[in-house]
């Protein structure tokens, strides 16, 4: 019996996912230069800073594509081994250290944070009467809390001083909702979940993100701390003011907001974040989580918007758009943004890191990126089946 033609190239992704090979399918050629025209053309609307992308499928990045610089003097072109900062995409690790901690029994979802971080209690309105705030809802951000903390910390040091600069920032802080009412973003939420995981585990947090997820996932070019040798490779943060100009992000990055560690202050490369990625749609090791684990990480949505359009479960945004279930994160920090988002149904993931702020916008891109493909998939899905029944 003779085997349809596009039955081999199904088998063809088949066996590339499998083998875990770099290399896209020929027939997502024309898909992949239209991804790359529009990205290019993106970049040269603002021409700031490097735009690095990568795109997943099942365990394998298929294909990167870079613009841009990495540094003031434009001598040092993006390549997907950029170090880049993640900003808020950091959330994502902060809450599978908290799902690990769990799991260990070193702490409940429903414990309240005064258990750990008694010295919450200076936040101002934090409810008396019995309705404290648990670490599921600062992992959900339905803890009340504002966006920010009222005062600022110290932002130079060690980085292992994070706890007393968040905690010095707390002064003035005032709670904006009641506990657990309804979604509202916060970053000293997730400030404040980071410390009581590190008292619930007797760990320091760096250490339980850095050797418990990046680790076994191989995401060595990623973490919190840079060795000479990946600073020679971070891209430089610029942001776009208003007037037209650009403006360099001063200081050394992993400094800025050093309080809000577990929010988002990890680094990360294109490649890493392709591990990550394949992780998520449940390829790799058996660590951090089991792919059970997983499941059951990933299928979580505590709380969103009252549209329907958004909803947030441990650290992972979700949206559906056009019958397509996007999960993932992004992150924006002055000089730097990003957006990482994989499609569970369809096995794909998108990498979009911007060393740049107030131009380009990754999580526009990368959408549109992981619709493009997924809407390419179904396309071939439909001609299987079509041949499969027999109709010509």
């Amino acid at each position: 019996m003779r085997v349809p033609t596009f039955a081999f190239l199904l088998i063809a992704i088949l066996v590339l996912r499998a083998a875990g090979a770099a290399t896209a399918p020929e027939s997502w050629r024309p898909a992949l230069a239209a991804i790359e025209r529009r990205v290019d053309a993106e970049w040269k609307k603002y021409g700031v800073g490097g735009v690095s992308i990568g795109v997943v499928s099942g365990d394998a990045l298929i294909y990167t594509h870079c613009i841009g610089y990495l540094d003031a003097e434009k001598s040092k072109p993006a390549a997907p081994d950029t170090i880049y900062r993640l900003a808020s995409i950091t959330k994502q690790f902060t809450a599978l250290a908290l799902t690990i901690t769990a799991r260990e029994g070193k702490l409940r979802y429903s414990d309240p944070l005064l258990r750990y971080v008694p010295e919450a209690r200076m936040i101002e309105g934090l409810p008396d009467n019995g309705a404290s705030i648990t670490l599921l809802q600062l992992a959900t951000h339905t803890s009340g809390l504002p966006r920010t903390a009222a005062a600022r910390s110290e932002r130079r040091g060690p980085l292992e001083d994070w706890i007393p600069a968040m905690l010095a920032a707390l002064p003035g802080t005032r709670m904006a909702h009641e506990p657990g009412v309804r979604f509202a973003y916060s970053n000293i939420g997730y400030a404040l979940l980071g410390a009581a995981i590190t008292r619930a585990a007797g760990e320091p947090f760096i250490d339980i993100v850095e050797r418990r997820i990046l680790a076994p996932l191989q995401m060595h070019s990623s973490g919190f701390h840079l060795t000479a040798q990946q600073r020679r490779r971070l891209a430089t943060g610029f942001q776009l003011r208003d007037d037209g100009r650009t403006t360099t992000i001063p200081g050394v990055p992993e400094t800025d907001g050093r309080y809000l560690i577990p929010s988002g202050s990890l680094y990360s490369t294109v490649e890493d974040l392709a591990r990550f990625l394949s992780f998520q749609l449940g390829y790799g090791p058996e660590a951090p989580l089991t792919r059970r684990e997983r499941e059951d990480h990933y299928g979580r949505i505590y709380s969103g918007r009252g549209d329907l359009s958004y909803g947030y479960g441990l650290g992972v945004s979700s949206s559906a758009r056009g019958g397509l279930l996007i999960r993932g994160h992004t992150g924006l920090i002055a000089g730097y943004t990003s957006a990482a988002f994989f499609a569970p149904r369809h096995g794909l993931g998108v990498v979009v890191l911007h060393n740049g702020s107030g131009g380009l916008r990754p999580p526009l891109l990368a959408r549109g990126i992981l619709a493009d493909l997924a809407a390419l998939v179904e396309a071939q899905e439909e001609r299987a089946a079509f041949r499969a029944e027999g109709i010509d």
